[in-house]
């Protein structure tokens, strides 16, 4: 039987979050509806299928509306890597409950690994896991030679390592996020999405910084959630890249994610065929397609219809991005990006 989670029942929530934990999906926690509700207010749609009292199957999604009458659908989930349904065969039972629901006209997937039937879907992004190593000479030697090499670049210059999540640290975290982002050519959130996001977890945050003469020049920021590291955040400007910071913060995460009981590390979506994707793949890190599956309501049925991803679609806006300055960006990045996920 198919219900829909009450966010003000705590015991209804713990019993969601207690099923998700044995999953380790850090994108399917409850948690995440106050982080947008309050930062976007998108109202939270968390359905869930029990079978004896016990759940057996979740599926989160957002109601994201407004933009002039140009957004309206249902999304699961917005601004988090991924989403969709855990256990996927049970899918068909959450369409036939959200048919009755007349404020539902679209219906827009991230689904994690498991295909949903035969759908068609755009599976042009993947995620990446990979086992920790259990000793620092084990994670030393994990990295092969050429990142070897690029750790001890690092330790011959003066690359001080800033644990901690603080005022000083977030507002070094927001220069480098409007440099990178810039380069990238994406809009950046508001900083209430990145606080809330912080704040909501950070009983089990990993916020690393590195910095050259006082300046920050890469940072990493992670949650761990059941036994998986997940990197939110992995930010390097251009100008940083040849000192090998990248693969350092990588290597410093996993380290303390170790200790702190992580088992695996996820490094997060990757487009393929970029760079990032492909450095994931030397790691020897196991790939997970993102299927995005897209659904337009008629009569009372669910229409399955191709979806582009959205860089695909607005990839000039990118172009556009690049070109202004981080003054010029910074009162209007938020809420461009409120509408792109």
């Amino acid at each position: 039987m198919v219900k829909l989670l009450n966010p003000k029942n705590l015991e209804e929530v713990e019993k969601w979050e207690t099923f998700n934990r044995k999953k380790g999906y850090l994108w399917h926690s409850a948690k995440w509806i106050s982080v947008l509700h309050k930062t976007y207010g998108f109202k939270p749609f968390y359905l869930y299928e029990e079978e004896n009292g016990e759940i057996i199957s979740i599926f989160p999604l957002f109601h994201v509306k407004g933009l002039l009458g140009l957004k309206d659908e249902f999304v699961s989930v917005p601004h988090v890597e991924t989403g969709g349904v855990i256990n996927s065969d049970r899918f068909s039972n959450y369409l036939d409950f959200l048919s009755s629901n007349r404020e539902i006209k679209k219906l827009r997937i991230y689904q994690f690994k498991d295909k949903i039937n035969s759908y068609p879907s755009n599976d042009i992004n993947s995620i990446f896991f990979i086992d920790i190593p259990k000793t620092q000479d084990e994670l030393i030697k994990f990295f092969k030679k050429k990142k070897k090499r690029s750790l001890r670049k690092i330790e011959n210059k003066d690359f001080p390592v800033n644990w901690g999540f603080s005022q000083e640290n977030l507002e070094k975290f927001f220069y480098l996020l409007r440099k990178r982002m810039k380069e990238l050519g994406t809009p950046w959130h508001k900083k209430e999405f990145y606080i809330n996001t912080f704040l909501t977890f950070r009983e089990n945050l990993l916020f690393l910084l590195m910095e050259q003469n006082n300046t920050p020049v890469g940072v990493s920021i992670a949650v761990i959630y059941g036994k998986v590291c997940y990197s939110l955040y992995h930010l390097v400007p251009r100008k940083y890249q040849r000192y090998g910071i990248s693969l350092s913060l990588y290597y410093y995460l996993m380290k303390k994610a170790r200790s702190e009981g992580a088992e695996v590390f996820c490094f997060g979506r990757s487009k393929k065929g970029t760079g990032p994707y492909e450095l994931k793949k030397s790691f020897g890190a196991v790939e997970y397609p993102i299927h995005i599956y897209s659904f337009r309501k008629k009569n009372n049925s669910f229409i399955p219809e191709y979806s582009e991803f959205v860089s695909q679609k607005y990839g000039w806006i990118s172009d556009i991005i690049r070109k202004l300055p981080i003054n010029v960006l910074e009162p209007i990045a938020g809420s461009i990006r409120k509408w792109v996920y």
